[in-house]
Protein backbone atom coordinates (compact mmCIF):
# COMPACT_ATOMS: atom_id res chain seq x y z
CA UNK A 1 0.00 0.00 0.00
CA UNK A 2 2.85 2.54 1.05
CA UNK A 3 4.88 1.03 -1.63
CA UNK A 4 1.96 2.28 -4.32
CA UNK A 5 1.13 5.62 -2.89
CA UNK A 6 5.39 6.10 -2.91
CA UNK A 7 5.21 5.22 -6.50
CA UNK A 8 2.66 7.41 -7.69
CA UNK A 9 3.73 10.21 -5.84
CA UNK A 10 6.86 9.89 -7.54
CA UNK A 11 5.80 9.38 -10.81
CA UNK A 12 3.43 12.35 -10.32
CA UNK A 13 6.28 14.31 -9.54
CA UNK A 14 8.36 13.61 -12.61
CA UNK A 15 5.74 14.36 -15.02
CA UNK A 16 5.43 18.05 -13.23
CA UNK A 17 8.76 18.12 -14.40
CA UNK A 18 8.26 16.81 -18.08
CA UNK A 19 4.55 15.23 -19.02
CA UNK A 20 6.13 12.38 -21.44
CA UNK A 21 9.17 11.39 -18.33
CA UNK A 22 8.70 8.42 -16.72
CA UNK A 23 11.61 7.14 -15.35
CA UNK A 24 12.39 3.54 -14.13
CA UNK A 25 12.36 3.72 -10.36
CA UNK A 26 14.23 1.31 -7.46
CA UNK A 27 12.78 1.44 -4.04
CA UNK A 28 15.55 -0.19 -1.52
CA UNK A 29 14.31 -0.96 1.42
CA UNK A 30 16.55 -1.23 4.75
CA UNK A 31 16.33 -2.24 7.90
CA UNK A 32 18.13 -2.66 11.05
CA UNK A 33 16.97 -5.52 13.26
CA UNK A 34 19.86 -7.36 14.70
CA UNK A 35 21.96 -7.49 17.28
CA UNK A 36 25.30 -8.97 15.56
CA UNK A 37 28.57 -7.18 16.32
CA UNK A 38 30.96 -7.84 13.56
CA UNK A 39 34.75 -8.37 14.69
CA UNK A 40 37.77 -8.05 12.14
CA UNK A 41 39.09 -11.67 11.94
CA UNK A 42 42.56 -9.62 11.20
CA UNK A 43 44.11 -6.66 13.74
CA UNK A 44 44.86 -4.96 10.46
CA UNK A 45 41.34 -4.43 9.35
CA UNK A 46 40.02 -2.69 12.42
CA UNK A 47 40.29 0.88 13.36
CA UNK A 48 41.92 2.15 16.37
CA UNK A 49 38.44 1.44 18.01
CA UNK A 50 38.49 -1.94 17.59
CA UNK A 51 34.97 -1.88 14.87
CA UNK A 52 35.12 -2.93 11.65
CA UNK A 53 35.99 -0.56 9.17
CA UNK A 54 33.46 1.66 7.67
CA UNK A 55 32.19 -0.10 4.13
CA UNK A 56 32.48 -3.53 5.14
CA UNK A 57 29.96 -5.79 4.04
CA UNK A 58 29.71 -9.51 4.89
CA UNK A 59 27.39 -11.36 2.74
CA UNK A 60 28.65 -15.29 3.32
CA UNK A 61 28.27 -17.86 6.55
CA UNK A 62 26.18 -15.75 8.79
CA UNK A 63 24.18 -14.75 6.30
CA UNK A 64 20.52 -16.58 4.77
CA UNK A 65 21.81 -19.33 1.92
CA UNK A 66 18.93 -18.63 -0.30
CA UNK A 67 17.82 -14.87 0.68
CA UNK A 68 19.54 -11.87 -0.62
CA UNK A 69 20.86 -10.20 2.30
CA UNK A 70 24.18 -8.72 3.99
CA UNK A 71 25.64 -7.08 6.79
CA UNK A 72 27.03 -3.37 5.64
CA UNK A 73 29.19 -1.50 8.14
CA UNK A 74 28.10 2.19 6.51
CA UNK A 75 29.71 4.68 8.78
CA UNK A 76 32.55 4.28 11.74
CA UNK A 77 31.66 3.14 14.66
CA UNK A 78 31.09 4.85 18.07
CA UNK A 79 34.27 5.32 19.90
Amino acid sequence: MLLMTVCSLSLQACQSLEPNYLPRLTFAIVQKRHQTRLIAADRNFDGKSGNIMPGTVVDTMICHPAEFDFYLCSHAGIH
